[in-house]
């Protein structure tokens, strides 16, 4: 079903690489294996990706390492990677989406 939907060209699947060390067969990983999905894999602050994926050639890299959330509380890898710049990019549409309209 899922693959259906990627070839339908109607959507855009992402899916993050698991944060289980530097493993060579992310493939076998849902969904971020399927043809078709964007792959997202989680950087420093700075842009170095992980060294805990050092085989993973993600399609995207995005902030997602050792990221203050809260006084205190640090957050980090790539499934946190995703939501959180996920929730960044459709916040940027709304405001586009409003700049449009009142323009």
């Amino acid at each position: 079903m899922v693959e259906t939907a990627v070839n339908s060209n109607k959507i855009v699947l992402f899916g993050s690489f698991p944060d289980k060390g530097p493993i060579e067969n992310w493939e076998d990983y849902y969904p971020v294996g399927l043809p078709g999905v964007l792959m997202i894999d989680s950087s420093s602050v700075w842009g170095e990706q992980s060294k805990e994926k050092m085989y993973a050639e993600p399609d995207l890299l995005l902030p997602g390492e050792d990221l203050m959330l809260v006084m205190d509380d640090k957050v980090s890898g790539s499934s946190f990677a995703t939501a959180l710049n996920l929730i960044f990019f459709f916040e940027e549409l709304k405001d586009e989406d409003e700049y449009e309209r009142r323009g």
